[in-house]
């Protein structure tokens, strides 16, 4: 059983359906770029940045016809869609960029994950887009590997490292917090 969604197909898979796009089902971030990577489109209509985590996409013209699949996947729990943001194309014309990460098959995990929150002081800040102490907040992906968000500047140099779980739990350093987090949780 199949049923067609523009150039996208949902395909029966046992009780579930997995939504397509040209002919890949859309059930993972690395499914997602290679779909529109090798997609007969990709160069003239779509651009695909991607790794392992993370697949950005660039619609090349005010639309992107591919979203319902996207969707119809993150509603699966498949993939999640981080941002859809408008831009502008190579010759100046409106366009979405599209950026997808792993997903997660149960809302129940996701809300028991647990987040860390490490506590920089300007000479352990890494991050150049950061002038002086910083505060970074790191999430595990479907993977297992840690994500971090933008992260944010700090008023006050902070005395110590320090990582903060998001059960309320403070480590000295970031080995104790992340064996703390994969024993707990």
């Amino acid at each position: 059983m199949s049923n067609q969604i523009g150039d996208d197909e949902i395909e029966a898979q046992g009780d579930k359906e997995i939504p397509t796009a040209y002919g890949v089902e859309l059930d993972s971030v690395v499914a997602v770029a290679n779909a529109f990577v090798d997609g007969p489109f990709n160069g003239s209509f779509i651009a695909v940045r991607s790794s392992d985590d993370l697949v950005t996409i660039r619609s090349l013209e005010t639309h992107f016809r591919h979203m319902d699949a996207l969707l119809e996947a993150q509603k699966q729990g498949h993939i999640s869609i981080r941002s859809i943001s408008a831009g502008t194309n190579y010759d100046g014309v409106p366009c979405l960029n599209i950026e997808v990460v792993g997903g997660n098959d149960s809302t129940e995990t996701t809300d028991k994950d647990a987040t860390l929150t490490e506590y920089l002081s300007s000479v352990d800040n890494p991050d150049d887009s950061i002038d002086g102490a910083a505060k970074i907040t790191h999430a595990q992906n479907v993977k297992g590997v840690w994500q971090t968000d933008g992260g944010e500047g700090l008023d006050d140099d902070p005395d110590e490292y320090r990582v903060e779980c998001s059960c309320g739990a403070e480590f000295g350093n970031w080995g104790k917090a992340t064996r703390h987090v994969d024993e707990e949780h």
